[in-house]
């Protein structure tokens, strides 16, 4: 196969790689550009949340996850609030829209507090390994969220 014909299969592939049987489905590319299938889906362990060079929040246990669904919805457990929304995972990047959370009042409110400051600036995911991603904010001083997969899925 030619190149021009390489890059139109690679093209259509990468077009019509976000849904299958109408669900989404998440794409990632390599360092080469060639489609892989990453998935969010499952449990996510929040290890740390940086704010900035200064403000970095590290979960103390595992309440504080993510849990991403296949109909593109997500949740946010933390240990007092919730968060809930719909995410989109395509290529390297993701977004998050109609995110909502509960307000009751706790002792400790950090986690909630630098989520609702990080979450709606995340643009990119990073896949470290099999188990542990960035999910990295459209931010100058390098927000991010670091979660790893909970070893119940």
């Amino acid at each position: 196969m030619n190149k021009i014909g390489y890059i139109c299969l690679m093209f259509a592939a990468v077009s019509c790689a976000g849904k299958q049987d109408g669900k989404p489905v998440d794409v990632a590319l390599d360092s080469e550009g060639v489609a892989q299938t990453q998935t969010v889906k499952g449990e996510w362990l929040i290890e740390d949340v940086v704010v900035n060079d200064t403000l970095c929040l590290r979960a103390s246990d595992r309440s504080c996850y993510f849990n991403f669904h296949d109909d593109g919805t997500f949740g946010i457990s933390t240990n007092c609030n919730s968060f809930g929304g719909e995410y989109r995972l395509c290529g390297d990047s993701i977004s998050f829209a109609n995110v909502c959370w509960t307000e009751m009042a706790c002792d400790d409110m950090a986690m909630e507090e630098v989520l609702k400051e990080v979450l709606p600036d995340v643009c990119a995911i990073d896949f470290i390994n099999d188990s542990v991603a960035q999910l990295n904010a459209n931010a100058t001083q390098g927000s991010r969220i670091v979660i790893k997969k909970s070893s119940d899925w």
